[in-house]
């Protein structure tokens, strides 16, 4: 999403839909499913290294994960030791443009969000998704939560069906009537 906010923003730009008439403008919503989470060591492994059979290869991604955030560690040692602040990495840059009010150009600060997550997620801890959403309303944006207790990484529509289409129906028609308000 936020590449996708970058390619559109040099391409398209916000005040074109801000100086549409409110009418013609799309109606918008925005779900995140099984996300967003701040990429921890555990976390980073664990997703790039489960889907791996083969024990070598495996071993190599882990390794090449290792040196990364070890080589991260060391910069923000370092920079810590000199009183400049932590590097930004990439992951926490997204964090934050997915905070941006006009992360998609006909996106608003009226944009409501639906935030579908589980308890037992392996790979999204859920207290990164719920502080995330919290971010989001402390921001002042329309934010709902959908929390499964018992599906894994984006098995919720699978393993739920009628609770998650639900969810995407009553955050599909909040969006549609705060338009017509």
């Amino acid at each position: 999403m936020a590449i996708l906010s970058k390619l559109l923003a040099a391409r398209i730009t916000t005040q074109y839909y801000t100086s549409l008439p409110s009418a013609t403008l799309p109606t918008t919503a925005y779900i995140l499913d099984s996300c967003p989470g701040q990429g921890g060591y555990k976390e980073t492994v664990r997703a790039f290294s489960t889907a791996i059979r083969h024990p070598f290869l495996r071993f190599l991604v882990v390794l090449f994960l290792r040196a990364a955030f070890f080589r991260q560690n060391v910069i923000d040692f370092f920079r810590n030791l000199f009183g400049m602040p932590k590097s930004l990495n990439y992951l926490q840059s997204v964090l934050s443009q997915l905070q941006n009010p006009q992360l998609l150009p006909w996106f608003s600060k009226h944009t409501k969000r639906l935030y579908i997550y589980s308890a037992v997620d392996e790979l999204i801890p859920w207290q990164e998704v719920e502080e995330h959403a919290a971010e989001g309303k402390s921001l002042g944006y329309d934010v709902k939560l959908e929390k499964f207790e018992d599906s894994g990484h984006v098995q919720h529509a699978r393993m739920h069906p009628g609770q998650y289409w639900a969810a995407v129906k009553s955050l599909w028609e909040n969006a549609s009537n705060a338009k017509l308000d």
